[in-house]
């Protein structure tokens, strides 16, 4: 009964978590595909490496006064280092209109976590995304319709355009609770990612490590509860 008692804010992740996929099939998927919508202005293999170092650079990045859109295409400009840079922008945001749609086949819609978020929203729960804001806010929106959701079901989403910080970077826990005004030790955090995910744990949240579409780089594995999707579900109605 004591956590059915704290618990007032349940924090999702979202590749891996609500919306089921293999990471390295996605990047693949998503890669090829943006790299050869613009093939006719940019080498793939050349765009592809600028892209990755971009998301490095942003990853790493712990400047509370810069936003992550900002700190990325500042890199991604000067990674690339072509002359018609202003021509390619408009051409990439194009590319999430409608070819970036291409990605969805390698993911899919699990019952269980649109129950999940169902459950939790008819109890009265606070429920946030928290997904790595590294990309544009309308394939953030895409992907979270691809899981059988929608945009409107959570209170707040971590975006590329405000957030300040990627995961694994504890600062950007920090940031959620501050502006979504929680306290830590009400909130369980639920993801897939060892690293970027349980490093919540750090600020007092409850964890609980999804093991279906499971990343783990070889740290030690810290969390409250474990197991897959319907053993999640199972948890929460329990416990909540």
């Amino acid at each position: 009964m004591e956590v059915k008692e704290m618990i007032k804010t349940v924090i999702f992740d979202l590749d891996g978590t609500l919306l089921p996929m293999d990471a390295q099939a996605f990047e693949r998927a998503y890669i090829t595909s943006i790299t050869q919508s613009v093939s006719d202005m940019v080498e793939p293999e050349k765009l592809g490496r600028a892209l990755w170092s971009a998301a490095h650079v942003m990853v790493k990045d712990d400047d509370p006064t810069r936003i992550n859109k900002d700190v990325y295409y500042e890199a991604f400009e000067k990674a690339l280092d072509i002359p018609n840079f202003e021509e390619l922008e408009p051409r990439l945001d194009a590319y999430y209109e409608s070819d970036y749609d291409v990605v969805e086949t390698v993911t899919k819609i699990s019952e269980e976590m649109v129950e999940s978020i169902r459950y939790l929203k008819d109890k009265g729960y606070d429920i946030i995304l928290a997904t790595n804001p590294m990309f544009p806010q309308l394939a953030t929106d895409k992907r979270i319709r691809w899981a059988g959701l929608e945009p409107s079901d959570f209170r707040y989403i971590t975006r590329f355009e405000s957030s300040h910080f990627c995961k694994p970077n504890l600062n950007y826990y920090h940031e959620i609770v501050k502006i979504c005004e929680l306290n830590p030790h009400q909130c369980l955090m639920i993801g897939n990612d060892v690293e970027e995910d349980l490093i919540a744990k750090q600020l007092g949240m409850e964890v609980w490590l999804l093991e279906d579409n499971i990343i783990h780089r070889g740290s030690d594995i810290l969390c409250d509860w474990r197991g897959d999707r319907k053993a999640l579900l199972t948890h929460l109605k329990e416990v909540l």
